[in-house]
């Protein structure tokens, strides 16, 4: 069982064929349950509106790409807010990157989030960004899409397979700059659409399907 398309061409590619698509699930219910959040956002020092991207600080999340397209879009929405939330070894490193870039004043690093903080920042962000090519399936891109938050993710990476009209890809740092600022302009029908989209992946739904998968082997191994 392999979690994406993307997984399953890497697969292939190594000549193991056997493979069936199952993607993993959300907690639909959790994540899209409208919750107030000003003192959570007051917590972490965070104003609307802002970009979002939630999960581990390191290198192959390339974080650097979500950080130099928020160098681009300073100069055209100044109001425009980027937070980094989650923790992990590259954190360091994009603080000074940040630091560097004069970002100080744009760029907020939450550090660790708990779960019960998800929701709020999902569903107050203008859009959520995933600049990963590493990622096998990304749940945090359907858990930010079930809080009817806009996402853009890199065009070749597994994500780009879940997200339907809830959201654009991205090629270059320049593309996603560029779709951010268009996106936040259409927020509400991306927003309706990506709650739509993520509902297919509930946590409910995925185990029935599982679970039907192993009856079907089970049935076919009895047939013997």
């Amino acid at each position: 069982l392999v979690p994406s398309k993307f997984v399953e061409n890497i697969l292939k590619s190594e000549r193991i064929k056997n493979t069936l698509v199952m993607p993993s699930g959300i907690d639909y219910d959790f994540f899209s349950k409208p919750r107030r959040g000003k003192d959570v956002l007051n917590k972490y020092g965070i104003e609307k509106p802002f970009a979002l991207f939630v999960g581990r600080v390191a290198k192959e999340k390339r974080i650097e790409d979500f950080i130099n397209a928020a160098q681009i879009i300073q100069n055209k929405y100044d109001e425009l807010m980027f937070v980094i939330a989650g923790k992990g070894p590259a954190l360091e490193e994009y603080k000074k990157m940040v630091e560097m870039k004069g970002l100080e004043k744009k760029v907020i690093f939450t550090g660790f989030v708990p779960d019960a903080h998800l929701p709020i920042l999902y569903q107050n962000a203008e859009l959520f960004v995933f600049p990963s090519h590493f990622d096998t399936q990304a749940l945090t891109v359907l858990e930010a899409m079930a809080g009817g938050c806009p996402v853009l993710v890199y065009a070749k990476g597994a994500p780009a397979e879940f997200i339907g009209k809830g959201g654009q890809c991205f090629d270059t740092i320049p593309d996603m700059a560029e779709k951010m600022l268009k996106m936040i302009e259409q927020r509400k029908e991306f927003s309706d659409e990506a709650r739509k989209e993520a509902r297919k992946f509930d946590i409910k739904e995925r185990v029935k399907d599982l679970c039907a998968l192993y009856e079907r082997v089970i049935s076919n191994k009895r047939s013997f």
